[in-house]
């Protein structure tokens, strides 16, 4: 897994390739801002099930490709519950989105502003 060691509003700076990968993603729309959210928590997860994506260029950068329900945690251990029931992946709402979103299985270790 790639680790981030900067992160500023115009590069990744710590692997090449994302920088890359983002810059060729929104060649067309440079005209908008670009959103980056860090991790897939509750806060990343809601953000991108609700947010307009025709106002922003969105990056999500999290070390973890899913999404974990933690309070039912405790019921996967005892067996009422499976494990998938409590995870989402974060592909399946960056998929929903189309080519509106990019997803970048990589760590931030510092913010450049």
């Amino acid at each position: 897994m790639p680790r981030t060691s900067a992160f500023s509003a115009h590069r990744l700076s710590a692997h090449p390739q994302l920088h890359a990968i983002a810059s060729r993603a929104y060649a067309t729309t440079q005209d908008k801002k670009t959103l980056v959210l860090l991790g897939t928590g509750w806060g990343t997860t809601t953000i991108l099930k609700h947010l307009d994506t025709a106002n922003f260029n969105v990056v999500v950068v999290s070390p973890r490709n899913y999404f974990l329900f933690t309070p039912l945690l405790p019921s996967c251990t005892v067996g009422t519950t499976e494990s998938r029931s409590i995870m989402e992946p974060i592909r399946h709402i960056v998929k929903r989105r189309g080519k509106q979103m990019q997803f970048f299985e990589a760590e931030c270790t510092d913010i450049d502003m």
